[in-house]
């Protein structure tokens, strides 16, 4: 084999349970499971290693990581990450963008550190490797890492001056068409059709509940909507339990049409995927086809559970005793 031919990735370890330990997480059975999940926590540096079919060649060798959040991910949206492995970068990663270093490589396997931003979306996140050489004009190789990579909110770092960071850049190249694909993941930004995802405060045991999006069509043009709505059960520190509910559509809404969407969830279908504190989220993604805009939103509610009072009278001394549960 010659060594100008793209490195291949035959695998990649995420040392679930040393990153636990550092990111606070190391008491989600995800990551003591026999094929453990990583459980990150944002903002905070985590360790991996990727083992390819041949020694890396750093005067040759290109290696990507692309982290994606969602549909239609996007550098500008904060769902999207990419990062070449820089092999001589020292010091501190960058808080506010994704970032990633080599730290080591020992025959075929690569150890890389990463991190990604303070205020990146919390939820499931997807791990891709692109490889290719230096002046290659052929597509890279690309590998997907299989394991949802779950990202968590993370106390101990401060949010700072991202989405500020983000506009700028998106000013930067907003007038260069090829550095807008690039960066947008081939989204033009252009975004004519409102969407609201209605809120729910709580809903009450025993009761249904439906998701409800309003949308509005802004533009003078017919415009092709894609929607995925879904809702589910989460643990208190917001980690994903049980999907309850999920369903996709496409229709075409007219010229400065409104239309509202509901997905309705009946007590049969969440009572038993409820667990502790009994804490829901709901998800909303759409597409716009002609566009290529994107949008998603999230809420978070709790079902709330009846009071529950017990009287007990004491006949030896006719005063009543009373237990209340909630």
């Amino acid at each position: 084999m010659e060594l100008s031919e793209p490195l291949i990735v035959e695998a990649i370890y995420m040392y679930e349970r040393e990153n636990a330990e550092l990111h606070h997480t190391d008491r989600f059975e995800l990551v003591h499971e026999e094929e453990p999940t990583p459980v990150l926590r944002r903002g905070q540096e985590f360790s991996l290693a990727i083992r390819f079919n041949r020694e890396y060649v750093e005067e040759t060798d290109i290696v990507r990581l692309l982290f994606s959040f969602g549909a239609n991910a996007s550098v500008f949206k904060g769902t999207r990450g990419i990062e070449q492995v820089k092999p001589k970068q020292h010091g501190p990663l960058d808080l506010e963008a994704w970032g990633v270093r080599m730290v080591g490589n020992t025959d075929t396997d690569l150890m890389v550190e990463a991190r990604s931003p303070v205020d990146s979306p919390v939820g499931i996140w997807q791990l891709n490797v692109e490889t290719t050489t230096l002046g290659s004009r052929q597509p890279p190789n690309t590998f997907h890492y299989e394991k949802d990579i779950y990202l968590l909110f993370n106390p101990w770092v401060k949010v700072q001056g991202t989405r500020a960071e983000r506009l700028t850049l998106y000013r930067a190249v907003r007038s260069i068409p090829s550095a807008k694909r690039a960066y947008a993941g081939g989204e033009q930004v252009v975004e004519d059709v409102d969407f609201k995802l209605v809120d729910l405060d709580r809903v009450d045991i025993g009761d249904p509940f439906t998701i409800l999006i309003d949308i509005d069509n802004k533009s003078e043009e017919k415009r092709t909507v894609k929607v995925v709505l879904s809702a589910g059960s989460v643990y208190y520190n917001g980690v994903k339990a049980h999907q309850i509910k999920r369903a996709e559509g496409e229709f075409v809404l007219e010229p400065s049409e409104k239309r509202s969407l509901q997905l309705r969830c009946t007590v049969e279908e969440y009572l038993d995927k409820l667990v502790e504190y009994a804490n829901m989220k709901l998800y909303a993604i759409a597409t716009v086809q002609e566009t290529n805009q994107t949008w998603a939103d999230e809420d978070d509610f709790q079902v709330i559970k009846p009071t529950i009072k017990v009287e007990v009278k004491n006949k030896k001394f006719h005063c009543p005793i009373i237990y209340s549960m909630k």
